[in-house]
């Protein structure tokens, strides 16, 4: 987080939203200063400031979340600190965040935005920087520099949303972020009929503690998402006969087709 006492600015910086391009920036020229940690949320710097928080000015970026997630990914990759283990494919990864229920907004800071006076928008960094100095009434020095080192090893983003278990996961993990912050998916995803199929089974074998990422990574390789009751549940090591005729009715009427 950057913060200027002389210009009554703060800066929140959300994680791969060129925060550090724009942190640096504002320190080197606009009088910034680091406070709290880098990526603090707007909750931290109200619980440190208290009532003066309304003293300053606040900004923040935000970044369309499927470009986010992939340069997320390829950074944690080039560290070794996937947190769903080393060398994890992308599917991992987004296999993931999807078991752990995570919500998008609240990880990657996305949520702050709703709070600020601003936001510059990744995809409009130049003229949104601008457009801040602007408001703050502070000449601008030179164009934003951006980052001369790319994220190691992304080479863009939408070519890792290759297959349609992923996007389906992808829109099921994305959908309210991308609506709440204003960006909306390729035309060419059916955004309503792959989701359904993979939220109902997901959200129902997450809830009975039986979920198994590389079991239900082999469930979506069948073509059309069209399963036999049988062969559905022997991918998760069960038998009908070790169910209840509830949750027999239950896949019966939501899964299967």
């Amino acid at each position: 987080m950057i913060i200027s006492e002389k210009y009554k600015y703060v800066f929140i910086q959300n994680q791969a939203t060129a925060s550090s391009t724009i942190g640096k920036e504002l320190c080197m020229n606009y009088d910034g200063e680091n406070i709290l940690k880098k990526h603090s949320s707007y909750d931290e710097f109200l619980e440190f400031k208290g009532k003066k928080a309304k003293d300053y000015f606040i900004f923040c970026g935000i970044r369309n979340p499927l470009d986010q997630f992939v340069t997320f990914y390829y950074r944690e990759l080039f560290k070794n600190k996937l947190p769903s283990g080393p060398n994890s494919s992308f599917l991992d990864f987004l296999n993931y965040f999807t078991y752990k229920k995570i919500i998008f907004p609240d990880y990657f800071g996305s949520k702050n935005y709703r709070k600020v006076n601003y936001v510059i928008r990744y995809e409009n960094l130049q003229e949104d920087f601008s457009n801040v100095l602007k408001i703050l009434n502070i000449p601008q020095k030179r164009p934003l520099q951006k980052n001369s080192d790319p994220t190691p090893g992304k080479n863009g983003y939408i070519h890792e949303y290759d297959t349609p278990q992923i996007k389906s996961m992808a829109i099921l993990f994305f959908k309210e972020a991308m609506i709440d912050l204003g960006y909306k998916f390729p035309s060419s995803w059916n955004t309503n009929k792959d989701v359904n199929v993979y939220k109902k089974l997901t959200l129902f074998f997450i809830n009975n503690s039986i979920f198994n990422i590389n079991k239900i990574s082999k469930l979506f390789s069948i073509n059309n998402y069209v399963f036999d009751i049988d062969r559905l549940l022997g991918l998760f090591g069960l038998k009908i006969k070790k169910i209840s005729h509830r949750t027999y009715l239950f896949i019966k009427k939501y899964i299967i087709k």
